[in-house]
């Protein structure tokens, strides 16, 4: 991903075809908060980890084994 919106910033500043170049800068912003969020995420959980240790792992653990509960309960709901 982070390949794709490096090559779309850089057809953003060097493409001359006007409509490549719009769609190209479209993409970007489109994928731009995801990379965004994934360094974001990167620092804090460096920053937790030095301070913590390796405790800091158990809150992203937490946070997905209860998306996964929300996710089997939303499941169940859904069947007739």
């Amino acid at each position: 991903m982070l390949a794709a919106s490096s090559l779309d910033l850089t057809a953003v500043l060097t493409e001359r075809n006007r409509d490549l170049a719009a769609r190209a800068g479209a993409h970007a912003k489109y994928t731009a908060s995801a990379i965004i969020g994934f360094a974001v995420g990167c620092g804090l959980g460096a920053g937790c980890e030095i301070i913590v240790g390796l405790w800091a792992l158990a809150l992203p653990t937490g946070l997905a084994f209860v998306a996964v509960v929300i996710g089997l309960g939303s499941k169940l709901d859904e069947r007739p």
